[in-house]
């Protein structure tokens, strides 16, 4: 919250501000952007939202960074420990940037496209000025480095992903995981890629500022009459660490099968405590809780 407070800190809205907030999102300060920490329906329904059906996730703090120019990629094999031979066009890596020491800068996603002059990467939210530097250090003045900020980002991550995002992309059908594809949506184009950090299946879309929020909002309403789940953070829930999924026992229950999710989703073994709202994982000490 200190952020918020300093009045020299300028945080920047993602093109689904306004959206997240007609949709009742608790709003906080992320990576130097206003994103949704939760919705009405509170952490733990999300959690299971997730886990059993589809959830969307604004991730448009993230950098997308285009980078053109003749043999872009043996320039970057000299700063990411990866070989662009042994990726066939249209796959998606998982790599980190390193410097002249080997040690790691930051993590990131790289994209091998059908253009052999053209690289696609995904930086982190708190890294990409950091890192356009690097790549600005690192390359020669030939390459045209360029932060998208057209674009938005968003994922959708759940295991009926697939079944709620070809009702507006049927091509998408079978993608191969951690593979990309640019794609036609009505008249603009759309960077669909299979991927994801929820330990589901999922997708990452690239939509253009202009179009976000009538995309996002199209989803939604394509999945379900009820576009939100309807759970309250009440404590009646069990957590099975074998499975990895939370069972609310509100018998008043109701589940969409495409949502507009939080930046907080519990992952891995945890336990609940139903008096605090808390759950805890003992993976990586998080607690991540109900109260706002």
């Amino acid at each position: 919250m200190s952020e918020l407070l300093n009045e020299n800190f300028h945080i920047e809205k993602t093109s689904l501000f306004d959206f997240h907030n007609q949709m009742n999102a608790k709003m906080v300060s992320f990576g130097g952007y206003y994103l949704p920490i939760n919705y009405a329906g509170g952490i733990i329904a999300e959690h299971i939202h997730t886990r059993s059906k589809a959830s969307i996730f604004d991730v448009s703090h993230m950098g997308q960074i285009e980078i053109n120019g003749p043999f872009i990629m043996e320039a970057l094999e000299k700063i990411l420990p990866i070989s662009f031979s042994k990726m066939l066009p249209g796959k998606v890596k998982y790599t980190q940037f390193i410097n002249h020491e080997g040690k790691i800068i930051d993590d990131l996603m790289v994209h091998r496209t059908d253009n052999e002059n053209s690289v696609w990467l995904v930086v982190n939210a708190a890294c990409k000025e950091k890192d356009i530097e690097h790549l600005r250090a690192s390359l020669n003045k030939n390459f045209d480095i360029n932060l998208r900020n057209d674009l938005s980002l968003i994922a959708i991550q759940g295991p009926k992903a697939e079944e709620s995002l070809l009702k507006l992309i049927p091509s998408l059908l079978n993608m191969d995981f951690m593979s990309s594809n640019w794609t036609n949506h009505k008249n603009y184009k759309i960077l669909v890629t299979r991927c994801g950090y929820t330990g589901e299946d999922g997708f990452e879309i690239s939509v253009p500022n202009k179009y976000i929020t009538s995309f996002t909002d199209t989803n939604t309403q394509l999945s379900t009459a009820d576009v939100r789940g309807k759970i309250s953070a009440s404590g009646n829930a069990s957590y099975n660490s074998s499975t990895g999924v939370i069972t609310s026992t509100d018998t008043n229950t109701q589940l969409s099968t495409a949502d507009v999710r939080g930046k907080i989703s519990a992952s891995g073994n945890a336990s609940y405590n139903s008096s605090t709202g808390v759950i805890t994982s003992t993976d990586t000490n998080t607690q991540l809780s109900t109260a706002d």
